[in-house]
């Protein structure tokens, strides 16, 4: 499920359960995704389930990092800005075991 979002009216291309088809706009952002632009994340890379492909860090190599075994691991407390959210995002979407974890709810 990929959707590009725009802020000045809301552009949902092929997201799935969206209720809009390609290429409509909604009349005004909803709160929500102005919510989700604004704040921060926290990714954690999961290292039991984690298998070195290295695909995490290939994609963004200041959101991760690998150990001495290849296996993807967070930088620092995995925080990550608002403007990294796509490629933390994109990370978790290239990861074939799904080891990655954004816990979008740090700001509550």
């Amino acid at each position: 499920m990929i959707s590009r979002r725009r802020i000045s009216g809301i552009v949902e291309n092929g997201a799935a359960g969206s209720g809009l088809g390609a290429g409509q706009v909604r009349s005004r952002p909803s709160e929500r995704v102005c919510d989700e632009l604004e704040a921060t994340v926290r990714i954690r890379v999961d290292e039991a389930i984690c298998q070195g492909h290295g695909r995490c860090y290939a994609v963004a190599p200041d959101l991760f990092e690998p150990d001495d075994l290849g296996s993807g691991h967070e930088m620092g407390d995995g925080t990550v800005a608002s403007d990294d959210r796509g490629r933390a995002r994109l990370a978790a979407a290239n990861c074939p075991e799904r080891a990655i974890v954004i816990d979008d709810d740090i700001n509550e």
